[in-house]
């Protein structure tokens, strides 16, 4: 199918995709034309009513989209959120992680602050412990917000 992506700027490109593809891949697709990458991509589309395609894992198809959407692109620049971290004392402390920070990026942060090396550090989400991946689920997902709100609380424990 051909979707023509519509920047905010009113600037538009033609881009054929299958119909079985899914949003992620139309995002790594858009991420090589304009070198943005897909963490700061927002796709919505308007097919009657207003489509956020907010769920990467989905097929285009399944939004309803066609040959001839309209995919708008709205490139967003989220800024550092804040990961709370407590440890074993109850004492919570603060620090600033990108979007696309891994838990090997943050450990060094809290041996700074707490010097707590990073082999003895277990950093666990709510109780399930967090593995090497990607410490977005810990943020917040509005892009616009700084601070997170209702917060998350991960906890330190030496091993």
């Amino acid at each position: 199918m051909e979707l023509t992506i519509k920047l905010m700027g009113g600037d538009e490109t033609s881009l054929e995709m299958s119909e079985e593809a899914t949003v992620g891949e139309l995002k790594q697709r858009i991420s090589q034309l304009f070198g943005e990458p897909p963490t700061k991509q927002k796709l919505s589309a308007d097919n009657g009513t207003h489509i956020s395609l907010d769920d990467d894992s989905r097929t285009l198809s399944s939004y309803g989209l066609d040959s001839g959407s309209v995919v708008s692109l709205l490139i967003t620049n989220p800024g550092p959120s804040q990961v709370l971290v407590k440890n074993e004392e109850g004492q919570t402390g603060t620090y600033d992680a990108d979007v696309n920070e891994t838990v090997d990026q943050l450990q060094p942060k809290i041996y700074n602050k707490l010097s707590v090396p990073n082999d003895q550090q277990r950093l666990q989400k709510s109780v399930r412990k967090l593995q090497q991946y990607d410490i977005t689920p810990l943020t917040v997902r509005s892009h616009q917000a700084h601070r997170l709100r209702g917060f998350q609380r991960t906890q330190l424990r030496p091993h």
